[in-house]
């Protein structure tokens, strides 16, 4: 008696290891003939191709981590030029203020070289005189006003083509990030 339960409980051991050997051969795609080597061997291919896949996942999930921080940086990049054009903008004003104060001033003083015409010819003389030295001061403080405002305005273009760079350079690595996405979430 123990030795037909010793051959059913082999004969089930046997039976369970056929169905599982065959479930592995139909999932692994192998002829259900092959040989035990044939069947390492594919077991070993795919093991090998899953160990590809997860380092290729890595190195993926890598670059995509680098592109992140590319990403970060140029955002950076593009705030800080926008706040120095926020800056720039305000010296701009400033300059602009600065004009027109100076071209109120100049009307103050032709209402007083109006006043002074009428004057004896003596005193005109020495009034056109100051008159004369204060023009050329004013002439010498217009002239720096307009080259502060150029150099301003150049600053301006400076930065408004930096962020144009930078935003071109956040799109191509937005673009990378794109592309590597779907490669990480396979």
């Amino acid at each position: 008696m123990n030795k037909d339960i010793e051959l059913q409980v082999w004969k089930d051991l046997a039976t369970t290891k056929q169905v599982l050997m065959t479930a592995v051969i139909e999932t692994l795609g192998v002829d259900p003939n092959c040989t035990p080597g044939d069947l390492r061997l594919a077991i070993n291919l795919l093991v090998e191709r899953s160990e590809n896949a997860k380092n290729e996942a890595e190195r993926s999930k890598t670059l995509c981590d680098e592109a992140n921080d590319k990403v970060s940086g140029a955002v950076n990049d593009q705030l800080i030029a926008e706040m120095k054009l926020e800056e720039v903008k305000g010296t701009s004003a400033e300059a602009l203020n600065k004009a027109k104060d100076l071209v109120n001033q100049k009307q103050r003083e032709l209402k007083a070289i109006n006043k002074i015409l009428s004057d004896s010819p003596e005193n005109v003389v020495k009034k056109m005189k100051k008159l004369k030295q204060k023009n050329i001061e004013q002439s010498k403080h217009t002239k720096e006003v307009e080259r502060n405002f150029k150099d301003a305005v150049s600053i301006c273009e400076r930065l408004k083509h930096d962020i144009e760079e930078r935003t071109v350079e956040i799109k191509g690595l937005k673009a990378e990030v794109n592309k590597l996405t779907p490669i990480i979430t396979e």
